[in-house]
């Protein structure tokens, strides 16, 4: 995840191409150490996610659908049987745990 803000000044170049900011315009900005294990994996989470994931053959769960007016796109039963299973599947691991 990458967070970025922007900060516009009014600025002058000059003839050697330096960007030259007035001292009014100046602003301090601060910066905050953040520790990397913080951004550590948490593999009970990943676990969990991973098992939220459709199993092969379930792909369609992951094709855009189109919209619009009169689209009235639906599974066929037989991928409609794939996401029940699934579904059954994951709520009963859920339970288990």
């Amino acid at each position: 995840m990458n967070i970025t803000r922007k900060i516009i000044l009014p600025y002058d170049i000059d003839d050697a191409g330096t960007v030259e900011i007035p001292d009014e315009e100046a602003v301090e900005i601060p910066f905050y150490m953040i520790p990397t294990s913080d951004f550590s994996l948490n593999k009970r989470k990943i676990e969990a996610l991973e098992k939220c994931m459709p199993e092969k053959g379930l792909e369609v769960l992951f094709q855009e659908k189109k919209s619009g007016r009169g689209n009235k796109e639906t599974f066929e039963s037989k991928t409609y049987e794939k996401i029940e299973e699934w579904l059954k599947h994951v709520y009963q691991e859920r339970e288990n745990n």
